[in-house]
């Protein structure tokens, strides 16, 4: 194995035990929150379940984050995680509120046009740099 692919290999090895943290940090602060609730330390939220929908939104942003903390580059894939956990976290927030989807649908057009423009702005941005 050549150092470069040990390298590679260790690398991968600290993001999957990295991955393995934040999986663990988000089953706490839900467990915290349900202990909280059921012994009434909190309010009573009748949707509590949505927060089986926001976790893996938010386990998505974490993603997105540790990526841009690796590369430090914006690329298309970073986008799409970040409109994946907006997605997700959006519906588990209509969800655990109890939203009217009737009122609330045309965010999901917004978030759209958000990343359709910053995926532009990305290509459009590598292609001047191709060009100079």
């Amino acid at each position: 194995m050549t150092e470069k692919q040990h390298i590679h290999q260790e690398h991968d090895h600290c993001h999957h035990e990295r991955s393995k943290n934040w999986t663990g940090i988000l089953f706490i602060f839900l467990g915290a929150f349900l202990l909280l609730q059921t012994t009434n330390v909190i309010d009573e939220i009748d949707n509590w379940w949505a927060l089986f929908v926001i976790s893996p939104g938010v386990a998505t942003y974490l993603s997105a984050y540790q990526q841009y903390r690796s590369t430090h580059k914006v690329t298309i894939r970073l986008i799409d995680r970040i409109t994946s956990g907006t997605f997700i976290t959006f519906v588990g927030f209509i969800l655990l509120l109890d939203w009217q989807w009737s009122k609330i649908w045309p965010v999901f057009l917004i978030i759209i046009g958000l990343e359709y423009l910053l995926k532009n702005y990305i290509r459009n941005g590598r292609h001047n740099q191709n060009n100079e």
